[in-house]
């Protein structure tokens, strides 16, 4: 099971956040704080194990939401759309 979210700071004209923005760096330091070790550059990417379980599933998915809320909060003035 492998998933990644494109992140972008324009819906309509696709522009990527970028590697080494800020937005990145602090989604990646909010997951990591919930326990979610992965990587995030302009591709969020998850790769949870075989056997996940849907209870860790949903974990993942609270933890996701909760630092790109934060995230996009901080940065908000950074987004076109």
């Amino acid at each position: 099971l492998l998933g990644a979210l494109e992140l972008v700071s324009s819906k309509a004209q696709k522009t990527s956040w970028g590697r080494n923005r800020p937005f990145a760096r602090r989604g990646n330091a909010e997951l990591f704080e919930r326990g979610l070790v992965t990587r995030v550059w302009d591709v969020l990417h998850v790769a949870p194990p075989f056997v996940v379980t849907y209870d860790e599933i949903d974990r993942i998915v609270t933890s996701i939401d909760e630092a790109l809320t934060i995230a996009e909060a901080i940065y908000a003035s950074e987004l076109s759309d």
